[in-house]
């Protein structure tokens, strides 16, 4: 798949207004999880990441990408 993909690729996507705040609800507290998560891997791991967790897969410029062991 080429990106950015075209507009028209899938059908227009219709949710129901409790869907809707479902979905809404599901992607702020995706959102907190994660920022906690990076301010524990900045202020309290000093940018450190755990080797006997994560494996390094690529890199590219600055960028390391890491897959759980």
């Amino acid at each position: 798949m080429k990106f950015p993909l075209p507009r028209n690729l899938f059908p227009p996507l219709e949710l129901t207004t409790n869907q809707e705040e479902n979905y809404e609800k599901l992607a702020n507290s995706l959102i907190k999880s994660t920022l906690a998560e990076y301010d524990q891997f900045v202020v309290h791991d000093r940018k450190r990441v755990d080797s006997k967790r994560w494996k390094p897969v690529r890199t590219r410029e600055e960028v390391v990408i890491y897959r759980e062991r």
